[in-house]
């Protein structure tokens, strides 16, 4: 019997899938001879392997609706119940599927699926990349511009029950455990493991194009800077590629960072600059009239260890001694544009996600961030180089009142200002005479 789901209708074989979790749910009809026979062509002519029999069946019947359009929300077939590939052949009428690299959203691929064509996920396109139908009453052809009405179709989609533990590669956009490799630290050990592969490992490798793209200075930091007397010594925590060490030539500069790459191309440009852990200053105590802290301790993933980089910028200053401290903000407010257009998207396609609410209740593993919205306070977020391979970078996103929180916990220092900058929170703060 049909199942009416969101105006199709659905037929389920050897398993029911679950639209909920995109997964195997309880057991239906076995898979009828018809469809037995399509599986054994696809076998016969080398699509899939004997050892990749799919033993879950989907068919899908889209009827056109005028009043009510059909689509498929963009998802990911959850790895654990499922391996690969997820195939599916289409019949009767063609639409367009749109697929999205959840490694990097602007990567939008537009497909036709003509009528009696097969689709084979397989890699990054079955484990990382969403897949969906937007919800209209027609497509436009990417490869003509065309406009075609949609039709009756037909898919049916073959799927493989998964007996073992997902091994593959996508670690971080895989559900399953794999021993708590994505699992949102706890312990300084775990901290370490995670700041090393998404943090530090990235920075080294992608420390020349991060130095072609990092120029842009914040207006807060800019004027902390111009409000420091002539011949101030100031330290710059985390320096990058070194962008504030140009600025202000009345002060005494000197960089500091973890990623030796950046370390280098900062000394090519001839500015003072040494290699040290933000958690462990190579400076002495009390010697420094100033410090920043631009982007550095949102990389640290447990509050301790963020709370540790705090006391270090402490220790080295002067009493008296100022510094600033950004961080990026889990809440991204939107200007008025780019809330119109979310709304305008959401609008035109109902089934499309749209602005959630970040959401950190039982909160255990790292997520990939995709979209303009933060799903919770630690994330792995994409960076693409400029030869188009993806990173993912570890952050901790911080609320409101957080920052000023770690600042206010560390003895002797106390807040001068707070404010919301482009996505980040800057806090200002002093280290009071003893």
């Amino acid at each position: 019997m049909k199942t009416p789901i969101k105006h199709r209708h659905v037929l389920h074989f050897g398993s029911i899938f679950d639209y909920d979790t995109n997964s195997a749910g309880g057991q239906a009809d076995p898979v009828p001879a018809k469809i037995t026979n399509l599986i054994e062509r696809l076998i016969a002519e080398g699509f899939i392997s004997e050892a990749e029999r799919p033993d879950q069946v989907t068919v899908n019947f889209y009827e056109p609706n005028q009043e009510k359009p059909t689509g498929i929300p963009p998802h990911v077939d959850a790895h654990s119940p499922f391996e690969e590939p997820v195939i599916s052949l289409s019949l009767n009428a063609k639409v367009v599927m749109d697929f999205r690299d959840c490694a990097n959203p602007n990567v939008h691929l537009p497909l036709v699926l003509e009528p009696r064509s097969l689709l084979v996920m397989r890699g990054s396109a079955r484990y990382r990349f969403t897949h969906g139908i937007a919800t209209r009453r027609y497509d436009v052809d990417p490869r003509t511009g065309n406009v075609f009405d949609r039709q009756r179709r037909i898919s049916i989609t073959f799927r493989r029950i998964r007996k073992e533990p997902c091994q593959c590669p996508y670690v971080e956009y895989c559900d399953w455990n794999r021993n708590g490799q994505t699992a949102i630290p706890k312990t300084s050990d775990e901290a370490k493991r995670v700041e090393d592969r998404y943090v530090a490992e990235v920075y080294e490798t992608i420390a020349s194009h991060f130095d072609e793209t990092r120029h842009s200075k914040w207006n807060a930091v800019s004027n902390f800077l111009k409000e420091l007397k002539d011949g101030s010594l100031l330290f710059d925590i985390g320096c990058g590629n070194g962008k504030y060490l140009f600025e202000d030539n009345r002060l005494i500069k000197f960089g500091m960072d973890y990623c030796m790459n950046l370390c280098e191309i900062v000394q090519h440009k001839g500015h003072n600059v040494a290699r040290g852990d933000s958690l462990h200053l190579p400076f002495l105590s009390d010697t420094a009239d100033a410090v920043l802290c631009i982007a550095v301790i949102h990389h640290f993933s447990t509050n301790e260890r963020r709370l540790q980089a705090v006391r270090e910028m402490g220790r080295i200053l002067k009493p008296g001694g100022r510094g600033i401290i950004t961080v990026w903000s889990l809440d991204q407010k939107m200007s008025f544009f780019q809330e119109y257009r979310e709304k305008r998207d959401l609008e035109n396609d109902p089934e499309k996600p749209g602005v959630e609410e970040a959401d950190e209740k039982g909160a255990s593993r790292l997520l990939v961030h995709s979209g303009s919205v933060f799903k919770q306070s630690d994330m792995l977020v994409p960076w693409q180089d400029g030869r188009g391979t993806h990173y993912l970078r570890y952050y901790h996103l911080f609320t409101e009142g957080e920052l000023e929180g770690l600042v206010t916990s560390v003895e002797g220092l106390s807040v001068v200002s707070s404010i919301y900058e482009q996505g980040n929170w800057i806090v200002c703060f002093v280290k009071q005479n003893c």
